[in-house]
């Protein structure tokens, strides 16, 4: 008698402890293979509530702004089946790229699920800036003397690279040929530095561009003022 209470105790709370959600994904890693950058493309990963309880999903997070997920709905039935899609942006990426997406759900098991998108991003259309030197030196100076050096920006890419924006210290001044910079061409960027002060300066010069592989390249300035 003992042993069949037992028995029909242990089965009782065997059933509770079945009583649950349980997402079960049929893989949480999704290879889309090599895709041409500037297209959104998608992943589907596939899942099923295998428990005895309603699934119910919460929280969806993916890693960057070029993913984004989307889902039917949030709440399954036991045995119920379903997916999420997350599509990727691949504007500006170039090579091997993997994105991450965590799912949140109430199984108690698994209450939080990684998702991975994996894809090879063929950037063919670029520009590719170069800048040569890639660093200037300033010697020679006393305060209130200026002094002029100059770098050339190159661009062997297939789109015009553009200029944005350069940014420096106070005591350097800049001057264009040209922001936008033809595939196959260069041109010269003349930098004059002013001496203020007596003693060593060492300082970067920065310029943001429309390269997407190097946005910003920097220029290293040294120069030594005398007293």
């Amino acid at each position: 008698m003992k042993t069949s209470i037992l028995s029909m105790l242990l089965a009782f709370f065997a059933v509770g402890l079945d009583a649950q959600a349980k997402m079960v994904f049929e893989k949480n890693l999704v290879d889309i293979g090599t895709v041409e950058s500037g297209q959104t493309v998608p992943a589907v990963f596939h899942f099923s509530n295998q428990g005895q309880e309603k699934l119910v999903i919460g929280n969806i997070q993916t890693d960057c702004g070029c993913t984004a997920a989307h889902l039917e709905k949030r709440e399954y039935q036991p045995g119920e089946k379903g997916s999420i899609r997350i599509d990727f942006n691949t504007r500006g990426y170039n090579g091997r790229v993997i994105k991450n997406t965590v799912v949140s759900t109430n199984d108690p098991d698994f209450p939080q699920h990684r998702l991975t998108l994996r894809a090879e991003v063929l950037l063919k259309d670029f520009p590719a800036g170069r800048m040569q030197p890639d660093s200037l030196s300033f010697s020679g100076l006393r305060p209130g003397q200026k002094q002029s050096r100059k770098i050339t920006i190159s661009n062997s890419g297939n789109l015009d690279l553009i200029v944005y924006e350069v940014t420096h210290s106070p005591e350097i001044e800049t001057s264009f040929q040209d922001k936008i910079i033809a595939p196959g061409r260069a041109v010269e960027l003349q930098i004059t530095f002013r001496a203020f002060s007596a003693g060593r300066i060492s300082n970067l010069l920065r310029i943001r561009t429309n390269d997407p592989q190097k946005p910003q390249f920097l220029i290293r300035i040294e120069a030594e003022i005398s007293g």
